[in-house]
């Protein structure tokens, strides 16, 4: 099996509309998870915060690192 590169279309950045859409099916009540980061302060985000989130996350996947 071959790993995923960079290069890879797997590997390729997550838009606005899939995090909205992950976040969307969350479950409200459901606990905070390992980051300690509770899913009804993600569900209320602002638009400013989740491009910040959003640019996080891609930084972090494409660096292949999560400081």
């Amino acid at each position: 099996m071959k790993s995923a590169t960079a290069d890879d279309i797997s590997c390729r950045d997550i838009t606005v509309t899939e995090l909205c859409a992950a976040i969307k099916h969350m479950r409200t009540k459901g606990a905070a998870g390992p980051d300690d980061i509770p899913p009804t302060f993600l569900k209320s985000l602002d638009p400013f915060a989740l491009s910040e989130l959003l640019a996080i996350f891609n930084q972090s996947f494409q660096e292949g690192s999560c400081h």
